[in-house]
């Protein structure tokens, strides 16, 4: 399992986040997500691009998030057409949150950048 992949299960257990909850909360296709989730390939980090960087971000907040109990785990209430809108809200919640907390860029930096790339 890559460091990736693991810190992705545990989001998911401590946020009792589903794969559809991610693909909302990651802003990617659900096969993408699936793929991140579910293949065994050691080789594979999402940081080689663009897009990658982002996952780490969004990777990174969403932690966060769970740590602080902003928004998760995610409320047993919820029906299925309520979660994306609960997952995206607190998203932009939390990215907000941050955005303002974190006013020094390097602080910031390592906030939202935590991938190994960055190290």
């Amino acid at each position: 399992m890559t460091l990736f992949q693991a810190r992705l299960h545990a989001c998911m257990k401590e946020g009792s986040l589903s794969l559809g909850d991610l693909h909302h909360w990651f802003d990617r296709p659900r096969p993408t997500v699936r793929f991140w989730a579910h293949t065994e390939n050691r080789l594979f980090e999402p940081w080689k691009d663009p897009r990658g960087k982002e996952a780490w971000v969004r990777l990174r907040l969403l932690e966060w998030a769970i740590r602080n109990k902003k928004g998760f785990p995610v409320p047993t209430t919820l029906t299925a057409s309520q979660r994306p809108q609960h997952i995206l809200k607190t998203y932009a919640d939390v990215r907000a949150r941050v955005s303002e907390s974190y006013t020094s860029r390097d602080r910031f930096k390592n906030v939202l950048h935590d991938s190994p790339e960055a190290r």
